[in-house]
């Protein structure tokens, strides 16, 4: 029986060739272009969800309104805050601070210079609160040791010609000598944080122990961990206390923030020093589903009507015979 239904088809498709490519054509490409639209939105919308722990991660911002006309924010905040909301409020499970106090950091291999930008120092707890794929090295303890570096695949592949890079040593950077700990797997493309290379503590001196204290400078990229059992209000509910007994010098112009990791790349378009590269926009993704299912809808209407009418056609020639 299903031959018979297999010929039947092709016969009337012979038969009718106009027709069949014209329906079928319209309803593939109406479903193709809906398909790639899927796929952008769904691309668009999945930043930062492959972190495992990526509905707790909340960068902390900071929102200047000293200016009621012109209210700023930063996506940085001071150094010692991290450690005060790990340390004071339960509330935080724990957290990790990003530093880029450079615009590039230059190096020396094998006699030739080399410079790249796309660069952080980080806290020794970076693998515990991101999910960053190392692939060579221990993730507890990569970070853990005065200047360690960690570099992704396509770094170490570009300045020792191996994935595995482990024990290299790169004698002449800005910070002084520095050892290779890690390899982690080049960063998703749905990252909003990309970096190149990643350094543990490379300046240890009084000066920066002082600014790692300092209530009074901002430039720290801090992320915390919010504990499972409590919520992101609970936490800021306690701000305008540390605010009125840490930032008071600020005369109350200063608000903490926070803003969960799944919302940076879309909702991020007016933050200033943040760590992401680039934003994208919500406006994108209403207009291009909308876009999607007005195309599936054309494609389905159109289709049914050609069916229809050939069908209606069909049946006046039963009716003949």
């Amino acid at each position: 029986m299903i031959r018979n239904y297999v010929k039947t088809a092709l016969r009337t498709l012979s038969r009718n060739k106009g027709y069949s490519m014209l329906n079928i054509l319209g309803l593939v490409t109406g479903i193709a272009f809906s398909c790639m639209l899927y796929v952008y939105v769904s691309n668009e919308l999945s930043y930062d969800t492959f972190h495992q722990k990526s509905e707790r991660i909340f960068r902390v911002l900071t929102i200047d309104h000293r200016d009621p006309q012109n209210v700023r924010s930063y996506g940085i905040t001071v150094p010692p805050m991290g450690p005060e909301l790990v340390n004071n409020y339960p509330e935080v499970q724990d957290m990790v601070r990003l530093h880029r106090f450079v615009g590039q950091v230059v190096f020396e291999i094998n006699g030739q210079n080399f410079q790249e930008r796309n660069w952080y120092t980080a806290d020794s707890n970076f693998f515990d609160v991101f999910d960053f794929q190392l692939v060579h090295g221990d993730r507890k303890t990569a970070l853990r040791e005065p200047r360690s570096l960690v570099l992704t695949e396509s770094m170490a592949i570009k300045y020792f010609g191996a994935r595995d890079a482990i024990g290299k040593v790169i004698e002449k950077t800005s910070f002084g000598a520095v050892t290779v700990t890690g390899v982690v797997k080049d960063h998703p493309d749905n990252s909003h944080l990309k970096f190149d290379m990643l350094f543990s503590d490379v300046a240890n001196d009084e000066r920066w122990t002082q600014y790692l204290n300092s209530w009074g400078n901002f430039g720290a990229f801090t992320y915390i961990l919010l504990d499972d059992q409590h919520s992101i209000g609970d936490l800021k509910s306690k701000m305008p206390a540390l605010i009125s007994q840490r930032l008071a010098r600020f005369d109350g112009g200063i608000q903490v923030d926070f803003q969960n990791i799944e919302d940076i790349y879309l909702h991020s378009e007016n933050m200033e020093e943040g760590t992401e590269s680039g934003h994208g926009s919500m406006s994108y993704i209403y207009i291009f589903s909308s876009m999607g299912i007005f195309l599936l809808l054309i494609a389905c209407i159109n289709y049914i009507n050609l069916a229809t009418s050939r069908a209606m056609v069909r049946s006046r020639e039963v009716g003949v015979r």
